[in-house]
């Protein structure tokens, strides 16, 4: 979630919307996350049970069987946890049970190296798109070139497509989105031009994709 020189500090909130969680344990024993969002603007919303619902339903899936293919034998999908952005300060709720590591055998790639999963929306600009940086891969992902191998590429990606239709599935209200904060007015240090002030919120993700078969670099510090 970009910040801007209009950054306005203090806890997070967001109205309509909810923190995703993913938690992962990598092969070399570190444990890494992915923060996704979503709005949910309807009657119900997530009780207690709800992440461990979403973890059964995602693990439950072939999506999820193609994706383990592609990760190490060594990378635990570990959790789910979901956090209410609509007031302050509030705890994260998670799932209680989750062992579900890769299937690949062959040797780990560092965790550092992640393939990127791009996040669309119906609006431009930096803070209406988002990432989502997938690590835990083996050598078998790679092909001779040190690219994602295309099997890795279309796994990865429907895996994201599948946490995207598992949120819309527990409750059709429910949609994936790409969150930012508000922030206050500001004169930006590139072109001068004063930017208008925007209040926090999240627009709905319309389109899951790898953009490119390269590993990116993410620094995951000890």
């Amino acid at each position: 979630m970009p910040t801007s020189p209009g950054y306005i500090p203090g806890p997070l909130v967001i109205p309509d919307t909810f923190e995703l969680r993913l938690g992962w344990t990598q092969p070399n024993g570190k444990k890494t996350s992915n923060v996704l969002h979503f709005t949910a603007t309807g009657s119900v919303f997530p009780s207690p049970a709800t992440p461990q619902a979403i973890y059964d339903l995602i693990v439950g899936d072939a999506a999820w069987t193609a994706y383990a293919a592609t990760l190490s034998i060594d990378c635990n999908f570990d959790t789910v946890e979901i956090k209410d952005l609509r007031t302050a300060n509030q705890p994260f709720i998670s799932s209680s049970v989750g062992v579900n590591p890769g299937t690949d055998a062959s040797h780990a790639l560092p965790e550092g190296l992640a393939l990127v999963v791009s996040l669309g929306t119906a609006l431009s600009g930096r803070a209406h798109r988002g990432r989502v940086y997938l690590s835990g891969f083996t050598v078998d992902s790679a092909d001779t070139v040190g690219h994602a191998a295309s099997g890795t590429v279309g796994a990865a990606q429907a895996f994201v497509q599948l946490i995207s239709d598992t949120i819309n599935g527990v409750d059709p209200f429910w949609l994936m989105g790409v969150a930012h904060r508000g922030h206050a007015s500001y004169v930006s240090p590139f072109s001068g031009l004063t930017i208008p002030a925007e209040a926090a919120g999240t627009d709905p993700v319309t389109d899951i994709t790898v953009k490119d078969n390269v590993f990116d670099s993410q620094r995951r510090r000890k």
